[in-house]
């Protein structure tokens, strides 16, 4: 399919053509549970022009400043192009800020309207009062809240004008290179620069509509808008956003979506190949050694431009899904041997070079001419020089760049705007030179800008400004400084010196070191939720002097950094002692053992890995390296985090206390009183006369309103216990299956309702129990117990109804069955019957509030019997039993979906 001619096109007329030249692909989409959902090209058309018109009604003028903090999701993309249409500016931000970072930003941008996901709509408005220019915020959400405007209820009346004309010069986007107070910039980047960008990536990179892109950098960095969002849009591909960044859910989607590029930072290539590499000297010797002698001939060939990699190592390919075309990286050097391995493997890496400021690609590697530990030539239109020192000569010095590029300025700040450029020249600020065939090298900064190991980036002076106000230090430098241990070895991190300021402590123990050195740990902890965790100080130095300074009183960086590179530590490892860590505690088994494999995945020494370090400022380990830990402990504890609950985790301490929640099996931890077991199955004349009142008026309200059809009521066991396991789309789902059964059933039928939501109020708790014989059941803490209470009913020979999902689903398909109904039909020898209940997602999805009218069905399969799976208890877990019966209850429940 021919690309769309940029040329007499205005930018709106660009976004139509588009959209109507793959109207029926599928441009967006996302896993939940499942299934895929996401919008077509037309429809994204559609959900733009409703957005573009809502938000001029909002009264978002041309140039007014729209924000959107949320994380990857196709909501992003259809706010974004809406602000586009209305002629707005869009104002990305990291996910990761602080509330101090978010506060700055709305306020320096001037933001009128903030589109916000669920997971921060309770901080932005928590923030709203400190904001001086907010007028809406729109959730992405379908829950309403008051005041919160949401994202599905925009439309735009037929007859109505959504667009307003703009011109390339306009201004598209601003991008804060940093989040907080005075040191913050926001980069203006035009029209002009992100269709210059759009039209070289997808040259370079050779998209076309059969492309599927995984994508999974953040949308608030301007390599994943340009090259991850526009550029394979504007070629008619599919991206594919993904909710979590575990190794198996990247590897699960990239089959399942038949990826075909991937753009990236280095960490998550680094992170692949470290479970690549892993994997292999987990092999037998001669295994390993013959994969190393393919790995080496491969590397030879590549001299010759002969490519086998693909050919020795197909096994590997295809657990990358086998389509993939090329790895995109960018934001920070990478690691020569990760490069050197992967081509090796037969994968294409194009490694490329650039700023924000330059929207971003400067220069990039493509496929005709790849060089590696180049950053590639420069894109077609793009000028780069290097300004070398007459004086010392050679080819090095900083890299300046011109070109249509280059973005407007700093916003509201002319003059950092003209420190940096000088005559249509953006001065970069990075040393580099080019070789005798073009390709540019990066050897290091001249710049304070600190480049963490996953591309983020840290300005000093923002830190610096956040500790400094701490009465306990006098002086702090923050540098960058390459770690050389752990998890970010041979990656800079975000080390200090600092002198403290000896006045305001006791005068009795200002000579005491440790005493000031834990003083300064608790300063440091304190004033760092100030910054998002990425900024935080791993490590720091305690300096007795002045430090040393220019005459002009400026702190001399690189001298420092090098003198405290060569002073020698008095201290050992072994006798460095962590203060955070105020008293002693008790260690068991699973603690040690979520240690080693700690310090196995992250190559930390075992003993420096307290129970209190925290797992940015202690340990070093960023969020992708975290998910590689947390990925490790699923694999070897068979305990899976969930994301939102990974996302909380911040210290070792942390991950040992939700592990240990969410582990599988049995605990004894929980203990179920007899008379807590006594009150749930209770019954008294009052409660027997409601429950036959409510079951009666429920069963006449589904037999006409919603015309209730009921199957295989003929497998629900006559005379014994049982558990109903069903899917779970509406709240109509439990009343509706309790009714569907016979009454004498029903009698000795209990469920478990989530606690957080029918007994978080009085009145609600006290309805349903009027009406249904249920208790209360945690869904997100201890549910362990909540299996513990299931089992003592089932041994009083009552009867569960259980939805396995764990919670509604919210697009009605079928999600994962948890093995909680397997773990107790196995241990007290209860038969399931799979339930599935049609047409209740239709009647009452989540977001409804009345019934609609739909005809609604139950079907009841036939019993899954525990007995069945007694001659595998010698060859498998109980675990492993329990996962296998609640799968085979799952697939049960998806055959008899199959019949509507």
């Amino acid at each position: 399919m021919q690309k769309i001619d940029l040329k007499n096109l205005t930018i709106i007329e660009l976004m139509v053509a588009i959209n109507r030249r793959y109207s029926d692909i599928r441009a967006l989409q996302i896993k939940r549970g499942k299934e895929f959902i996401g919008v077509s090209y037309i429809e994204l058309g559609r959900r733009t022009s409703d957005t573009a018109y809502n938000l001029k009604k909002l009264g978002v003028e041309k140039g007014n400043r729209v924000a959107i903090l949320s994380e990857n999701r196709p909501e992003w993309a259809i706010a974004f192009f809406g602000i586009v249409s209305c002629a707005g500016v869009t104002v990305p931000m990291d996910i990761k800020l602080s509330d101090t970072e978010i506060e700055f930003i709305l306020n320096d941008s001037g933001a009128k309207c903030i589109f916000v996901s669920g997971k921060f709509l309770d901080r932005i408005v928590s923030l709203k009062t400190k904001l001086k220019h907010l007028k809406n915020i729109i959730s992405f959400e379908d829950e309403t809240k008051e005041g919160i405007l949401l994202l599905k209820e925009f439309k735009v009346p037929a007859s109505e004008i959504a667009h307003r004309e703009i011109q390339s010069d306009d201004l598209a986007i601003i991008v804060y290179t940093s989040g907080t107070t005075g040191v913050a910039k926001g980069v203006e980047l035009t029209y002009k620069n992100l269709l210059f960008e759009i039209i070289c990536l997808d040259d370079l990179i050779c998209c076309n509509p059969k492309d599927k892109f995984l994508s999974i950098l953040p949308l608030n960095h301007m390599l994943e808008i340009t090259g991850g969002l526009l550029a394979p849009l504007y070629a008619g591909a599919t991206i594919a956003y993904c909710e979590s960044l575990k190794p198996t859910v990247l590897l699960s989607l990239m089959n399942e979506t038949k990826t075909t590029v991937m753009i990236c930072v280095p960490l998550v290539l680094k992170m692949f190949h470290n479970g690549i590499m892993r994997k292999i000297n987990d092999l037998p010797k001669f295994k390993q050694a013959l994969i190393k002698s393919m790995l080496k001939i491969s590397k030879i060939s590549l001299k010759y431009h002969v490519r086998i990699g693909k050919l020795f190592f197909s096994s590997i390919h295809k657990q990358f899904g086998g389509h993939l075309r090329c790895f995109v990286s960018g934001g920070a050097p990478l690691d020569p041997m990760v490069e050197s391995d992967f081509n090796a493997l037969g994968f294409r890496i194009l490694q490329g070079y650039g700023l924000t400021e330059t929207s971003p690609v400067v220069a990039v590697n493509d496929f005709a001419q790849c060089k590696y530990g180049s950053v590639g030539k420069p894109l077609p239109g793009v000028e780069i020089k290097i300004i070398t020192n007459t004086e010392t000569g050679g080819r090095e010095g900083e890299i300046i760049t011109k070109g249509p590029h280059v973005m407007k300025g700093y916003y509201k700040n002319p003059d950092k705007t003209k420190e940096v450029v000088r005559d249509g020249w953006f001065y970069t600020g990075d040393i580099g030179y080019f070789d005798d065939d073009g390709f540019l090298f990066i050897s290091g900064r001249i710049k304070n800008l600190i480049v963490l190991g996953a591309g983020k980036k840290v300005f000093p002076e923002e830190v610096e400004e956040v500790v400094s106000t701490s009465p306990y230090i006098k002086e702090i430098c923050v540098l960058g400084r390459i770690a050389k241990e752990g998890a970010r070895k041979g990656c800079e991190e975000v080390y200090a010196v600092i002198v403290p300021n000896l006045d305001n402590f006791d005068k009795n123990k200002s000579q005491d070191k440790q005493l000031i050195k834990e003083k300064i740990v608790s300063e440091l902890s304190r004033l760092g939720v100030n910054l998002a965790a990425y900024k935080r100080i791993i490590d720091f130095e305690i300096w007795n002097d002045e430090l040393p300074k220019t005459s002009t009183r400026k702190i001399k960086r690189k001298a420092l950094l090098e003198l405290i590179s060569k002073k020698d530590k008095k201290e050992s490892p072994a006798e460095k002692k962590e203060f955070i860590e105020a008293q002693e505690v008790i260690e068991d088994d699973l603690t040690l053992k979520l240690r080693k494999i700690f310090s196995e995945t992250t190559k930390l020494a075992v003993d420096k890995i307290k129970l209190h370090s925290n797992l940015y400022n202690d340990l070093g380990v960023d969020s992708l390296m975290k998910v590689e830990v947390l990925s490790a402990i699923d694999k070897e504890c068979t305990v899976s985090i969930p994301d939102e609950i990974a996302y909380e985790i911040n210290t070792f301490s942390d991950m040992v206390s939700f592990v240990k929640e969410y582990k599988k099996g049995r605990t004894d931890d929980v203990s179920i009183k007899e008379d807590e077991i006594a009150d749930i199955i209770k019954s008294n004349l009052i409660l027997k006369l409601t429950r036959f009142v409510s079951y009666s008026l429920i069963k006449l309200f589904a037999k006409l309103y919603l015309r209730l059809k009921v199957q295989g009521l003929k497998n629900i066991p006559e005379d014994k216990s049982f558990i109903i396991a069903a899917n779970h789309v509406s709240l109509l789902d439990f009343p509706i299956i309790f009714c569907s059964l016979p009454y004498f059933k029903t009698k000795d039928m209990v469920a478990p309702a989530a606690k957080d939501y029918f007994y978080a109020k009085s009145l609600k708790k006290n309805l349903i129990g009027l009406a249904f014989n249920t208790f209360p059941f945690e869904r997100m803490g201890n549910f362990v117990r909540g299996l513990r209470v299931c089992s003592k009913l089932l041994e009083n020979n009552k009867s569960i109804m259980l939805f396995p999902e764990g919670t509604r689903s919210i697009s009605g398909a079928l999600q994962p069955f948890k093995p909680g109904i397997g773990s107790l039909s196995w241990e007290l020898g209860v038969p399931i019957v799979p339930t599935y209940i049609a047409g209740a997602y239709e009647a009452l999805p989540k977001s409804a509030i009345f019934p609609r009218p739909k005809v609604v069905r139950i079907y009841f399969g036939k019993p899954v019997y525990p007995d069945a799976y007694r001659k595998l208890g010698k060859e498998k877990t109980n675990y492993e039993i329990y996962t296998l019966i609640s799968k085979d209850v799952e697939e049960a429940v998806k055959k008899l979906a199959a019949k509507e």
